[in-house]
């Protein structure tokens, strides 16, 4: 593979990671400690996962410590996805019911299923606005990919861009005012937009694929990958397109960009030293941490609301299932331990690639 593929290849997989009736009530599920794993958190934090367990994909919630599973969706369609709002009220998630790829969101006890859209099968980057009353996302009804905004209940569809290029959605600014942008149309680059559809700023001008931007807690700065230096890195840019500042600098692959909730460190995916795993770093690029190794097929890792914990998804054990360990590497604990693939874990509270 050249490395043009390569980098490529990073671009779609970062990209679709920045890439998206009636309920039963929930069925309780009792879980006994895992003889061996360690004792996780007690809180009354939770995390939302999907399983297929009961035969198909469905959305379950658990406490952090692995305990008390519960099963929120019911239904012979595949549902997946499930992404917490900022308040924790409610859970927004893609489901095929109805023989057709839908957005809906419930409660946060499975109640009150709502279809957003209809016919997401052309759209995604579902996105919360950081006051939980918008989303974000990209469709192309008429052909371009295109950014669109909505009403938290589905309401009020507004389209932001309308260029024959792509262009994809990846973040909220935290006071909800902008949304930072892929676009290919010039190179490949990062952009801004206001939430009215105005104000189109390009905050990179470099003759190399920019993708990915994930704007910081604090709003100041926005992380990005790149290969403008020969391989997949990450940088960020002051919010006014001045500072482009490089963070790593390895020959392996740097990817799947996480700011911590309080905006002081990074969580990142890197191949560096032939060591393929999770890793943290702070926010100026130094000290970074292994985490984890191989955490295969490890999807969207989330980090906990107070940024102590991270949980993702491994094979590691030979099932597909979810762990978490501390940000500096201890404490690794297995949350479930069933034959079945559970994955796409999403902290209430926290924030994740989901």
């Amino acid at each position: 593979m050249t490395s043009k593929q390569l980098t490529l290849s990073w671009v779609v997989v970062a990209v679709a990671a920045l890439l998206l009736t009636a309920c039963n009530p929930i069925v309780a599920e009792s879980k006994m400690p895992d003889p061996g794993v360690e004792s996780a958190y007690n809180c009354c934090e939770k995390i939302a996962f999907v399983s297929d367990r009961e035969g198909n994909k469905d959305i379950y919630i658990m406490d952090t410590d692995g305990s008390n599973v519960a099963r929120l969706t019911d239904n012979s369609a595949d549902d997946y996805s499930p992404d917490w709002s900022p308040d924790g009220n409610r859970i927004m998630f893609l489901s095929d019911r109805y023989d057709r790829t839908g957005l809906y969101v419930m409660n946060a006890d499975g109640s009150n299923v709502t279809l957003l859209l209809g016919d997401a099968a052309g759209s995604g980057s579902f996105r919360w606005s950081p006051d939980g009353k918008r989303i974000a996302y990209y469709g192309q009804p008429g052909g371009n990919v295109d950014i669109y905004v909505m009403n938290a209940d589905g309401s009020s569809v507004s389209r932001l861009t309308d260029h024959p290029k792509v262009d994809l959605p990846s973040s909220w600014s935290p006071d909800a005012s902008q949304i930072a942008f892929y676009s290919n149309r010039a190179w490949d680059d990062i952009y801004l937009i206001n939430v009215d559809g105005s104000g189109i700023t390009r905050l990179t001008h470099y003759p190399a694929t920019d993708y990915g931007p994930v704007w910081s807690p604090k709003g100041g700065r926005i992380m990005f990958g790149s290969n403008r230096d020969g391989q997949p890195e990450i940088y960020t840019v002051n919010s006014d397109g001045t500072d482009v500042s490089r963070l790593t600098d390895n020959p392996g692959v740097d990817a799947h960009l996480t700011w911590s909730p309080d905006g002081t460190r990074i969580l990142f995916f890197s191949e560096r030293e032939g060591r393929r795993g999770l890793y943290v770093m702070n926010a100026r690029g130094a000290g970074a941490i292994f985490l984890v190794d191989d955490p295969s097929e490890n999807a969207g890792p989330s980090w906990s609301p107070d940024g102590s914990r991270i949980v993702f998804t491994s094979s590691r054990d030979g099932n597909t299932d979810l762990y978490v360990i501390n940000t500096d590497g201890t404490n690794l604990v297995r949350l479930t331990d069933h034959p079945a693939a559970d994955g796409s874990p999403s902290w209430v509270g926290g924030i994740g690639q989901n």
